[in-house]
């Protein structure tokens, strides 16, 4: 299964908001590879950047190294490493947060491979 098929099996909105946020994600440079890990969608370039994990009322946007981000007051979450944005209706996307964000994740993975 690709991602477009994982997406097509949600129920609306979560269908409308995780394509919303797979549209941001693929178009980033340098762009991620896409592929479904730990059963959901998952971007990469060195090691991991974000997944986006459907839930039933809210989609999370799973930053991997969201703790070391400079902007990372604006995520949710307390685990060492990951933390998330929450989206309840494709509204609440702010496209130039989550790209901001998901460039700093993948300044922080490039330097993964060194």
């Amino acid at each position: 299964m690709n991602a477009q098929e994982y997406f097509e099996k949600l129920d609306p909105p979560m269908r409308e908001i995780s394509i919303a946020l797979q549209k941001i994600v693929l178009a980033l440079k340098p762009p991620l590879k896409e592929e479904i890990k730990w059963k959901v969608p998952t971007y990469s370039g060195n090691i991991g950047v974000c997944s986006i994990m459907p839930h039933k009322k809210h989609v999370n946007l799973q930053i991997f190294q969201g703790a070391h981000i400079n902007d990372s007051q604006k995520l949710e979450g307390t685990g060492k490493n990951m933390r998330h944005l929450k989206f309840s209706g494709i509204e609440e996307i702010n496209r130039a947060e989550v790209e901001s964000l998901l460039k700093q994740a993948i300044a922080l993975d490039l330097q993964s491979s060194l």
